[in-house]
């Protein structure tokens, strides 16, 4: 944060924009971000000040399930790294959305179905946050992952996933797979 962050600012104008005696009180709290004041002190000469703050937004360094990855379950994490080297990451800024394949229109619905199948696990920390998705049916779907810095600047990473059973067709011979374990997929 800015050195002076959080203290008053104080900017005396009267009405031609001349500094002098009568003029108007303009007071403001100076935070972190981008401001600035353009002063008119003579005919055609302004003087402008201000500070820039943190206008880049955080990087989504991670994500633990690749984009167009196939679910063979609805029920998985989703685990995201991220950092931001100007106002640093606020950790409460973090939130997934989940999309469903309109198949019939051929584009994604609008409408955010995360409530019902996604939510936040653990403690969202300013590096990594987790989603747990849980009884997500069969389908094609798009999570969209934002985090926010301090300054209020936003990323926001989309990923395609495709939930569905995985069915084995073989042909031949026998082959041998090895000890086959209940409920879980092996690739």
């Amino acid at each position: 944060m800015p050195s002076g962050a959080g203290n008053p600012i104080y900017m005396f104008v009267d009405n031609d924009g001349i500094f002098a005696s009568g003029a108007s009180i303009y007071t403001g709290t100076l935070n972190a971000g981008n401001w600035e004041f353009t002063v008119n002190i003579g005919d055609l000469q302004y003087v402008t000040f201000g500070q820039v703050g943190d206008i880049v937004p955080p990087t989504i360094l991670t994500n633990s399930k690749s984009s167009g990855a196939l679910l063979p379950i609805g029920n998985f994490t989703i685990v995201n790294t991220y950092s931001d080297t100007g106002s640093l990451i606020n950790p409460l800024s973090y939130t997934g959305r989940l999309y469903s394949w309109n198949t019939t229109g051929a584009t994604w619905n609008t409408t955010n179905i995360a409530p019902s199948y996604m939510s936040i696990t653990g403690a969202t920390s300013t590096n990594t946050g987790t989603l747990l998705v849980n009884n997500l049916p069969f389908g094609k779907y798009r999570v969209d992952v934002s985090i926010s810095d301090n300054a209020g600047n936003t990323q926001t990473q989309s990923y395609t996933y495709f939930v569905d059973a995985v069915e084995w067709s073989v042909s031949g011979d026998t082959y041998d797979i090895g000890t086959a374990v209940p409920n879980t997929s092996t690739f």
